[in-house]
């Protein structure tokens, strides 16, 4: 177990450093077009909405075996 626990820390600090450079190339062309406000505010809900977007995903998995066996399983 200790293998996949450092695949995931490794996995876990790529995004975060590839999120932070993302994030950070964004607002240094936005701040260009617009005024900074405007470009912070872009940004960070762009941010947020990367972050919700799992969530959306996950709304059309196909889950429908996984609730069988939960079923199964009460009885």
């Amino acid at each position: 177990m200790p293998e996949a626990s450092a695949l995931w820390n490794i996995n876990r600090q790529l995004s975060f450093c590839f999120g932070v450079a993302l994030l950070s190339l964004l607002l240094t062309v936005l701040q260009d077009v617009m005024p900074a406000p405007q470009a912070y505010l872009f940004t960070f809900s762009f941010a947020a909405a990367g972050t919700l977007a799992p969530l959306v995903y996950s709304l059309w998995l196909n889950n429908q075996q996984i609730k069988n066996q939960l079923i199964q399983k009460e009885y």
